[in-house]
């Protein structure tokens, strides 16, 4: 399946040219992001010093992010941009580089994290958090002790049918649902893409949500969810009964980067909020309230050992073998982009 030009892309997202200029308000910076993903004191803190105002919005996928700033008129200084993505933004004139003011701190992040924002031998970005994708249940709801993705789409269609929830993400909904037939999470082959499909539609009736916001829709009842590792050491700290599942025939695993736009009109400030975020104490309490594992190692190293320990934030090496990095071919794949918004109903 080819891949969408960016002409091709906005027109099947409705992005008109006549829409209306969103523009960030003056001493605002204002970041895409994911989630339940940064502590709001860091904000404060950030816009009392600087005397700004930090406006957040929350998106749940990278093609919807993809989608804002590609109208060119998004608003947005910093984008929270997965791993994947990278390569395409950079194709597209989307990011600006990382000043070489702030280079000398990628060497504090893990190094295998450092690959996806080197493009055309430039950085990017500076890495944040990363983890993996897999899905909670409720043991105490929940008789079965799942470990594919294979008893995820079934307990979803029999015993959690009503109380489920799946991404509104096309790379992990139609990703995990390959996972079901064992084909790669990232393929774009069309037979393949074909049963993904008629196992989302199946799945559909039986769902509570179709929603990235895990921690709110098991809040609201649900008793399997697809979601990030984040969301399950949220969600554990909550309700004790809360299991993290990495699906035993593979899935995804993924780095997030702090980026900042092309569009921005005050890329020196966005990049110093990047560099406030990226200090130690600042990265630890980033940690305290989003659960998602640091790339930092200065802020690993001040992790209390339990943390450390913890498989769901650190999973064995066994079960990181079978994961794969989300691929840059399959962000404006149009059939993905076809079957995602037929599952959603967009």
């Amino acid at each position: 399946m080819k891949a969408w030009s960016r002409r091709r892309f906005m027109q099947y997202l409705g992005l008109a040219a006549g829409a209306p200029r969103l523009r960030a308000a003056p001493r605002q910076l204002t970041i895409a992001t994911w989630p339940n993903y940064h502590d709001p004191d860091n904000f404060r803190r950030f816009e009392d010093r600087h005397q700004i105002a930090v406006k957040v919005r929350e998106f749940g996928s990278n093609e919807a992010m993809l989608a804002a700033l590609l109208s060119g008129r998004s608003g947005f200084d910093i984008v929270v941009a997965t791993n994947y993505t990278i390569a395409s933004y950079v194709a597209l004139n989307l990011l600006r580089p990382l000043p070489a003011s702030l280079q000398p701190g990628l060497a504090e992040h893990e190094p295998r994290f450092l690959a996806d924002i080197e493009v055309n031998g430039r950085a990017w970005g500076m890495p944040k958090n990363w983890g993996t994708t897999g899905y909670v249940y409720d043991s105490s709801a929940l008789a079965a002790e799942p470990t594919s993705w294979r008893e995820f789409w079934d307990l979803a269609r029999t015993a959690a049918s009503g109380r489920a929830t799946v991404h509104d993400y096309q790379l992990t909904a139609i990703g995990n649902a390959l996972k079901y037939y064992g084909y790669s999470f990232n393929s774009i082959a069309t037979s393949e893409l074909a049963q993904a499909e008629a196992l989302l539609m199946d799945t559909r009736p039986h769902l509570q949500a179709i929603s990235s916001h895990a921690v709110t829709e098991v809040q609201r009842g649900a008793l399997l969810a697809m979601a990030w590792a984040a969301d399950a050491v949220l969600l554990q700290r909550q309700r004790p009964t809360i299991r993290y599942v990495i699906g035993r025939e593979g899935g995804e695993i993924w780095c997030d980067y702090y980026t900042v736009c092309a569009e921005s009109s005050q890329p020196e400030l966005a990049w110093e909020l990047v560099a406030f975020l990226n200090q130690t104490d600042n990265n630890l309490r980033e940690f305290t309230a989003h659960g998602a594992a640091p790339t930092h190692l200065p802020t690993l190293a001040r992790l209390p050992r339990d943390v450390r320990e913890n498989p769901v934030l650190f999973p064995p090496p066994e079960q990181l073998a079978n994961l794969e990095f989300g691929s840059s071919e399959t962000l404006m794949d149009s059939l993905r982009a076809e079957i995602l918004a037929r599952f959603s109903g967009h």
